[in-house]
């Protein structure tokens, strides 16, 4: 028997804050998001626009070799989550934010935003 898990639907947010809906997803800003609002942020305590940029950033395609050497095209950034013992939710962020060199600061408004380290903006 062969099990293929997708995990949780995850919410999704379009480049204007507006929720578009909840989809399987292993995009690191998306993913992020949703460690943040378990750990209890509100979503009027973040931007949600900037995160949508960060998901469109981490999902640009990318050229690479498979195992083989022969060249694929790949999302920029993907994560996949799974907890076997208990963490900190600032343990978590961390992981997800490093692995994708993504940033938490504050906007001028307060909200929380994301940004990728490597994106221009």
């Amino acid at each position: 028997m062969t099990v293929l898990a997708q995990g949780l639907k995850l919410a999704v947010y379009d480049s204007e804050g507006v929720y578009t809906g909840a989809q399987f997803t292993n995009n690191p800003a998306w993913v992020l998001l949703d460690v943040l609002r378990r750990a209890g942020w509100r979503l009027s305590e973040i931007d949600v626009a900037s995160f949508a940029l960060a998901a469109a950033y981490c999902d640009e395609p990318i050229e690479a070799l498979d195992l083989y050497g022969s060249p694929i095209t790949l999302p920029r950034f993907e994560c996949n989550l799974l907890l076997q013992k208990r963490k900190s939710a600032g343990d978590l962020v961390r992981g997800v934010r490093n692995g994708a060199r993504l940033l938490l600061t504050y906007a001028s408004s307060g909200a929380l935003q994301v940004r990728s380290k490597t994106a221009s903006r």
